[in-house]
């Protein structure tokens, strides 16, 4: 895969460089879905986590709100015991609206 060489030779701070619009390439791999992408990203910078996007929204948010289950699993996985509270709410808000509570949660 192409992006898994171009991240290999990435430093770790590369991956947290945002766009004009205030999002790393994590927060758009997160609104993509592509739980595969999202892991060799996550294998270099675990912090792409907690990174905040536009709207102020964490990748797991962006995730939620673009309807990803799977992604929302992965995330949510490598997440769960540091989100907080208010991110935990609004995740859940984003959970709840896409019908899909009982599957991730």
């Amino acid at each position: 895969m192409f992006v898994r060489k171009l991240v290999y030779h990435m430093k770790k701070e590369d991956l947290a460089i945002k766009n004009c619009d205030g999002n790393t390439a994590f927060c758009l791999v997160a609104a993509s879905g592509s739980v595969e992408l999202a892991k060799v990203m996550f294998k270099k910078n675990q912090e792409l986590l907690g990174i905040r996007g536009a709207e102020d929204m964490l990748p797991i948010h962006i995730a939620a709100k673009h309807g990803h289950e799977k992604m929302m699993e992965f995330l949510l996985g490598e997440t769960k015991d540091k989100l907080a509270k208010e991110d935990k709410k609004l995740g859940l808000r984003l959970v709840q609206n896409f019908g899909f509570l009982g599957k991730v949660f």
